[in-house]
């Protein structure tokens, strides 16, 4: 009868181990039921030794019985402690395979969601914060995953699959995280999404009438997807804000931020066509929302139709090395934006990028993840446009009049290319040893160059070389709604043939409430002339941007 009882009781650990909800009482440790079984063994044999039941009672068992049947029942019960000794290496190694995932996913990892997987992730819990990644739960099936769209900066970013990478992502963006309410999903296939971006500045500096508050940008997104690996985006931006030159005037327009047809395959290739920003540096592909300081530096001379963007097509693509990311991008560009008298030669804009550390994927950049990725990122960018711009030269610089006899140049203008070289940096990491706060650096070397000795082009650009530092420190602790995050920049162009040396260093503080989502800055900046056709003196500033996206 004991060992009726001994198996009824292994039956109901299995049953335990086979169903969480089973109202059955705790396991004992496996070597204690072994030993249990080795003196109830033992028991039976005295008994049988002596002639005498093993207990008295309804519980006896008599000597024929156990001849006859405790063998077949020792070895009945041997096979189910084998099982049960199975079941807990069983749950051994998956308790191990979820605390590996649970670690992985504490590091940023995040996997796309299957197709089967679409009823669960919409009651998932979010992975970090209060707010899901997208996509907002984790697949642990074998079947074929669907592209990874992430909302990114402003423009969607889009992490295209990949085989190589198992179709398993690093962390998205931080963009990733905000809300997906305004998301319509019009079919499996097709959806869209809107959202509004505002950047808003009050400034007190040298010329009396840039004095004031300002609307510096009211930005309107559109993103969607028509069809599998096709996907589209249209942004306009509204600003109304200081011309800063030496006749400061206001401006008031509405533009064309992007727009873009955008045809992603895989992580290799991948092409977008439209209005787009160019490949050129961090700080381009980044674009205002997303700078580690207000606004761009003075040294930033790029030409462009629009805030950094050209119309024309780009080629990009990446690929895993080792435990980081190289990326690559290209693309030519077909405006006239260095003046009408130039003639209409195409640009050619190019950048490659390795990410040693966490992999920061897609088209798009930001310049800080606040502390949720480590971050060592090298980049190398140029651009090259041929006869970029009419070399109409002064009379100053070639010391004689233009105008000849009866109005007609003794001079005749030419033509002169242009081009850039650029190098930067971007290193952010959370140290334990400052209570988990994150240091931020970044770094950047430009270098634009000119196929004639000129200096200043009637298109206002300068030949020469320009370098830009920023470190930043953001405080672990929140104090009311946000995060402090102080910090310095240095900066300065030396121009190439007057040798102009002009400097500018800003001190700030960032209120960092929702990322890039949401932000109060205030600096001072401390500049010495005017560079470029743009003023610097001393100034004070404050900037608040938010977006709903």
């Amino acid at each position: 009868m004991w060992h009726s009882l001994e198996i009824a009781y292994i039956d109901q650990c299995l049953a335990r181990m086979r169903c969480e909800d089973a109202d059955l009482p705790d396991l004992p440790p496996v070597w204690l039921v072994l030993l249990f079984l080795f003196f109830r063994f033992g028991a039976v044999q005295d008994a049988h030794a002596q002639g005498q039941p093993e207990d008295s009672g309804s519980f006896a068992i008599s000597p024929s019985e156990t001849t006859h049947d405790s063998s077949s029942r020792l070895a009945n019960l041997e096979k189910r402690l084998q099982l049960l000794e199975q079941h807990n290496r069983d749950l051994e190694k998956t308790n191990a395979q979820l605390q590996s995932r649970i670690q992985s996913l504490e590091d940023g990892d995040i996997v796309a969601v299957a197709p089967s997987t679409k009823a669960a992730a919409s009651n998932a819990p979010a992975l970090k914060g209060n707010s899901p990644l997208y996509p907002s739960s984790l697949s642990l099936a074998s079947e074929p995953l669907p592209p990874l769209h992430v909302k990114g900066r402003g423009p969607s970013v889009y992490t295209a699959p990949s085989s190589t990478w198992q179709r398993e992502y690093e962390q998205a963006p931080l963009e990733a995280k905000i809300p997906q309410a305004h998301k319509i999903q019009v079919s499996d296939t097709t959806w869209f999404d809107v959202g509004i971006g505002v950047r808003s500045s009050y400034r007190h500096e040298g010329f009396d009438n840039l004095n004031g508050a300002y609307l510096d940008n009211t930005r309107f997104y559109f993103n969607g997807q028509i069809a599998p690996h096709l996907l589209i985006e249209g942004n306009l931006d509204s600003r109304q804000g200081p011309s800063r030159t030496p006749t400061p005037a206001n401006i008031t327009d509405v533009h064309l931020l992007d727009g873009i047809v955008k045809l992603e395959i895989n992580d290799y290739v991948n092409v977008w066509a439209g209005q787009l920003l160019l490949p050129i540096d961090r700080d381009n592909l980044a674009g205002f929302f997303y700078l580690n300081t207000f606004e761009f530096p003075f040294v930033w001379d790029y030409p462009s139709v629009y805030q950094g963007r050209d119309y024309g097509a780009a080629y990009w693509g990446q690929q895993k090395i080792g435990s980081g990311l190289l990326k690559w991008q290209a693309g030519i560009f077909f405006d006239r934006y260095l003046g009408t008298a130039a003639p209409n030669e195409p640009v050619f804009a190019g950048r490659v990028m390795y990410d040693f550390w966490d992999a920061e994927p897609g088209y798009y950049l930001v310049n800080s993840y606040f502390g949720e990725k480590n971050i060592l990122a090298i980049g190398i960018s140029g651009m090259f446009q041929q006869d970029a711009v009419l070399n109409a030269p002064s009379s100053a610089y070639y010391g004689m009049p233009l105008a000849g006899f009866m109005g007609v140049s003794m001079l005749t203008p030419e033509t002169a290319s242009f081009g850039n070289v650029e190098a930067d940096l971007l290193f952010e990491r959370k140290f334990k040893e400052l209570g988990n706060g994150t240091i931020t650096f970044q770094a950047e070397y430009l270098d634009y160059m000119f196929s004639k000795d000129i200096t200043v082009n009637q298109f206002g650009l300068n030949a020469g070389q320009a370098y830009v530092m920023t470190l930043l420190y953001l405080f672990p602790e929140t104090i009311g709604i946000g995060q402090f995050q102080p910090y310095v920049q240095w900066q300065e162009f030396e121009q190439q043939y007057t040798h102009l040396s002009l400097e500018e260093i800003q001190a700030g503080l960032n209120y960092v409430i929702a990322k890039f989502n949401g932000r109060v800055s205030a600096w001072y900046s401390h500049g010495n002339g005017v560079s470029m056709g743009v003023a610097y003196t001393d100034a004070v500033f404050v900037g608040l941007q938010g977006q709903w996206w």
